[in-house]
C-alpha cells in the first residue's frame, strides 16, 4: 500500500519498534471508489448476521480497544459516483 502511494509510514517518536501508518489523499480516494463494493461485501459476509444489539456491542468493544480511533467507527466514506459520463 505504501508503494502504491496509498499510505505513509512514520516512526513512533518514543518507541523505536512502532510505526504509524496514515492513509493519505490517494488512499482516501481509493477507499471512496471501492467503498460501494466493499460495503456490500462486508454486509453480505458479516453485517447481515448481526442485529442492532450485536452491532452496538461490537462498537462498544472496539471503542475500548481503540480509544484513539478518530471519527465514528461505523460511518463509511461519503459516496462518490466515479462513473464516467462518457459511457
Amino acid at each position: 500500500m505504501e508503494q502504491a502511494g496509498l499510505v505513509q509510514r512514520e516512526r513512533v517518536p518514543d518507541d523505536r519498534r512502532g510505526i504509524y501508518v496514515t492513509i493519505i489523499a490517494a488512499g482516501h480516494e481509493k477507499v471512496s471508489r471501492v467503498w460501494p463494493d466493499l460495503g456490500t461485501s462486508i454486509h453480505e459476509h458479516f453485517g447481515r448476521h448481526l442485529d442492532q444489539d450485536d452491532a452496538h456491542a461490537i462498537i462498544r468493544a472496539l471503542s475500548k480497544v481503540l480509544p484513539e480511533a478518530e471519527g465514528p467507527l461505523v460511518s463509511p466514506p461519503a459516496k462518490t459516483d466515479h462513473r464516467s459520463s462518457a459511457s
